[in-house]
């Protein structure tokens, strides 16, 4: 690690009595705020893998987990954000065509 340079801007302390109003704006942090809301959409695909063993890839077949297990492999993700998953394809990645690519993109856009 290297030693602090003097010439660096270093942060103010901030004691837990000090208002937050007080604060420079780029310390203050809205304790009521939401979290962010975060879609994930399911496809298939590799990512949606799974085999019998970790070891033992001769059995291993593409797009057989859904989104929402995936997204439940990860429970922690709920205490930073709003996760929901949609499934809108299950299928391997070779099986990918411009009539689902096009779907696809017109899912994107209706949530965005």
């Amino acid at each position: 690690m290297r030693p602090l340079d003097r010439r660096q801007k270093q942060l103010p302390v901030v004691s837990n009595s000090e208002a937050p109003d007080r604060l420079p704006l780029s310390m203050q942090v809205s304790i009521t705020a939401q979290k962010p809301r975060i879609g994930i959409i399911g496809t298939g695909g590799t990512i949606a893998g799974a085999g019998v063993s970790t070891v033992n890839t001769s059995a291993y077949r593409s797009a057989v987990v859904a989104v929402d297990r995936i997204i439940a492999a990860v429970p922690e993700i709920e205490d930073v954000a709003d996760v929901r998953g949609e499934q809108i394809f299950q299928i391997g990645s070779e099986s990918f065509n411009n009539e689902r690519l096009l779907k696809l993109a017109h899912r994107v856009s209706d949530l965005l």
